[in-house]
């Protein structure tokens, strides 16, 4: 299985090259063909990042995870592998 995951959005895309040259828009569109692919391919499962705030989610840079980032996208990570196991996508990884 491959887990795709979506682009959260960011606060601001002007400060740190090359994510100046990014919108809220381009996300979305990214976001959006990102889930056309995994539509096509039965073993892919788009992540969606439940719960993303760029405000309290994203280190001083405005790009980069922090912590609660992280650990929220590893969760959403999760939550989208287990529903794939439970609807027979594939067989579960074992520690």
């Amino acid at each position: 299985m491959v887990l795709l995951v979506e682009q959260p959005p960011l606060l601001d895309y002007r400060g740190y090259p090359p994510h100046d040259k990014g919108s809220l828009p381009a996300v979305d569109a990214y976001n959006r063909r990102m889930a056309l692919v995994a539509e096509g391919h039965r073993r892919a499962v788009l992540v969606h990042v439940d719960g993303w705030h760029p405000t309290t989610m994203l280190d001083e840079d405005t790009v980069h995870p922090n912590d609660l980032g992280h650990a929220t996208i590893a969760a959403a990570a999760v939550r989208a592998y287990r529903r794939a196991v439970s609807m027979g996508r594939t067989r579960p990884v074992h520690d």
